[in-house]
């Protein structure tokens, strides 16, 4: 039985075409990602690194190769991206909106998260946060972002007044907390407009009253 029996169907025509290349000399070594075919007919995945031997002549005589089971973890990989597109597809479908911060910036918004501020996503994404906030709430927002990333905070709710691109302002409730996106802390949050947005300053007032009332001490409101 030959390695090519053993190779997965899919990947032999890759799996030849690395094969020559070595043998014509275009490369001395070839490293790869494959898969083998169990008696039982399951599949099993190897990393494999080759390399020629040849004659004195230069012929090529046998190949020697260092063959890893890299199984587990491209079954843990599958999983991880599986994971991701249902993340993905709850998120995109969402009747909140949804980001992640990284640094000052927005470096994802959902549909829904532009559609509350009026924005495209392109446009979110491509300037600081603050420059989406109400001037007189911008540092305080600005603080919220950096107590989370450098990890004095672990999750916050607050409230803060947002400007839209037809330069409305809007009240927004804002929930996240801290998280890792590409390996670097980040901010996972979901923002809806409050129902106070719309409200006279004096009832407001009131809301803030009754939530003092009832004493909600993860809330931090801003303004």
């Amino acid at each position: 039985m030959t390695f090519s029996d053993l190779t997965h169907p899919e990947d032999r025509e890759n799996d030849t075409a690395s094969h020559e290349r070595m043998v014509r000399g275009e490369t001395h070594e070839s490293s790869r990602e494959k898969r083998y075919r169990r008696k039982d007919g399951t599949a099993v995945w190897v990393a494999i690194h080759a390399s020629l031997i040849r004659g004195e002549d230069g012929r090529p005589l046998r190949t020697l190769a260092v063959v890893q089971d890299i199984t587990a973890r491209q079954e843990a990989e599958a999983a991880r991206r599986a994971a991701e597109e249902k993340f993905r597809c709850l998120v995109e479908q969402s009747l909140v909106g949804i980001y992640v911060i990284q640094g000052d910036r927005f470096v994802y918004v959902n549909p829904k998260m532009a559609e509350v501020f009026g924005h495209p996503a392109e446009t979110l994404t491509s300037a600081p946060v603050t420059d989406f906030v109400r001037e007189d709430d911008r540092s305080a927002v600005a603080t919220n972002i950096h107590q989370r990333l450098a990890g004095g905070v672990e999750s916050i709710k607050y409230g803060a007044r947002a400007v839209r691109r037809d330069g409305t302002t809007i009240y927004v409730e804002v929930h996240g907390g801290r998280t890792e996106y590409h390996g670097k802390p980040a901010i996972l949050a979901h923002c809806s407009t409050s129902p106070s947005a719309s409200r006279p300053r004096k009832e407001r007032r009131g809301w803030r009253r009754f939530r003092k009332t009832i004493r909600i001490p993860s809330w931090k409101w801003i303004g």
